[in-house]
This record gives C-alpha cells, sequence and structure tokens, in this order.
C-alpha cells in the first residue's frame, strides 16, 4: 500500500491526471456522470476498474 500511496504524491503524473481530470468533471450532470459514480450498480466505478486490472 505504501507504493500506491507514493503514486498519489508523484507530481509527474499531474501532467496526465489533470486533462482526464478536466474531461471528467467535465461531463454533465445526468445520466453518464452517474455511470461514473457508480449509481446504477450501487458502488463507485473506480474501485471495480482498479480490481479488474490488478486482477488481469
Amino acid at each position: 500500500m505504501k507504493s500506491l500511496d507514493a503514486l498519489g504524491h508523484l507530481e509527474r503524473l499531474d501532467v496526465v491526471i489533470s486533462p482526464v481530470q478536466r474531461i471528467v468533471r467535465g461531463v454533465p450532470l445526468g445520466r453518464y456522470r452517474d455511470v461514473l459514480r457508480g449509481l446504477p450498480i450501487g458502488h463507485p466505478l473506480h474501485p471495480a476498474l482498479v480490481r479488474i486490472r490488478m486482477g488481469a
């Protein structure tokens, strides 16, 4: 877990993360944003996507 925490503090990743963050935050309220937040499945989508990738 320490290595994952260290990734959160790497400022070099901000170059990649900032544009993605702007795109996600630019998604209008409604169905598409609800999908990103995981409302249809009752759970945020991000943890599920991370687990799938780590498991694969």
